[in-house]
């Protein structure tokens, strides 16, 4: 169940980016969780993740769509540890990239994707686990 909210919560996200709309849509997975009970409400709101697609992180790659390799340029308002995850449409993380600590403005990460088949994949960047940027690329084989 926890997974099938995760899709749909990275499709819809993806969706609205498309569209060039802003969104806020919290994590509930920790609420699904019952053997996990939180002991303040400053705690269930530190554990929520949102989605805040053009608020604090823009992202793009090029060239897109891409045969075997790609550059993700993002640019981020907030310094922190930044992680990149390419997750297929099934929802399923293909692959991870721990970027380390980045300070504010921009950053580009080269990514081979050698290992995957042809079709659409969404790539997400987080910050301290606290905020993620969605975009979709395509890989042409």
């Amino acid at each position: 169940m926890e997974k099938i909210l995760k899709v749909v919560c990275i499709c819809l996200a993806v969706m609205i980016y498309s569209k060039g709309y802003t969104v806020e849509l919290p994590d509930i997975s920790s609420e699904l969780n019952h053997t996990k009970t939180a002991s303040s409400k400053s705690e269930v709101n530190e554990n929520r993740n949102m989605f805040s697609i053009n608020e604090n992180i823009n992202s793009m790659n090029y060239p897109n769509p891409f045969r075997s390799s790609t550059t993700i340029f993002y640019k981020i308002s907030t310094p922190g540890n930044v992680t990149l995850t390419i997750f297929d449409l099934i929802g399923r993380e293909v692959c991870r990239y721990d970027e380390g600590f980045k300070y504010i403005g921009e950053s580009e990460k080269k990514i081979v994707v050698n290992f995957l088949s042809s079709g659409v994949y969404i790539y997400e960047i987080k910050i301290d686990n606290r905020r993620i940027a969605l975009n979709k690329f395509m890989i042409i084989k």
